[in-house]
């Protein structure tokens, strides 16, 4: 079928079949249904050239008038539509620079529900391999600084020193 379709225009122009030594005059004569319908489509064409031709007067008849083509734009322009905020993006940079931005925000929004890491301090210890102190905790313990301003230490009697550490938390002056 290829070589009837790239010789077909000058078969139909010419109004005869090519000879039988060419590829395309073979695959007709090999393909009567081909031939067939060439010959119509040869047939045809010669019957338009013959009974549609017009005279020079008919010929400037059919041809549109001066400043058709200008009426013709100027009813296009004035059907366009006015542009608006949301031509800038469906212009094809924007659409990329709107599927990008699309793209982006969806890989965060899948970032924050696919985080596999540890959700207590044990596991975040243990994923970051950071020792974890193993100390026991005095319930009740009160820490108070000294009068002499030394570091923090702990009270043995939590209730005596109890207000004591209220009172210097208060009036902290830097």
């Amino acid at each position: 079928m290829k070589p009837i379709e790239e010789g077909l225009e000058g078969m139909i122009e010419s109004g005869r079949l090519p000879d039988e030594n060419s590829p395309v005059g073979a695959y007709l004569k090999s393909n009567p249904a081909a031939r067939e319908e060439v010959t119509a489509m040869m047939d045809f064409s010669r019957l338009i050239r013959e009974n549609f031709v017009l005279n020079e007067e008919e010929r400037e008849a059919a041809e549109p008038g001066p400043g058709f083509y200008s009426r013709v734009l100027a009813r296009i322009d004035a059907q366009a539509v006015p542009p608006s905020i949301w031509n800038f993006f469906l212009e094809p940079f924007s659409m990329r620079l709107v599927y990008a931005s699309l793209t982006l925000a969806a890989l965060l929004f899948a970032a924050t529900f696919i985080d596999n890491t540890p959700s207590t301090e044990a596991e975040r210890a243990a994923a970051q391999q950071i020792p974890v102190a193993e100390d026991t905790i005095l319930q009740g313990a009160t820490l108070a600084s000294s009068p002499n301003d030394s570091a923090f230490v702990e009270s043995a009697n939590p209730d005596e020193n109890r207000g004591a550490a209220l009172m210097q938390l208060t009036t902290y002056d830097q």
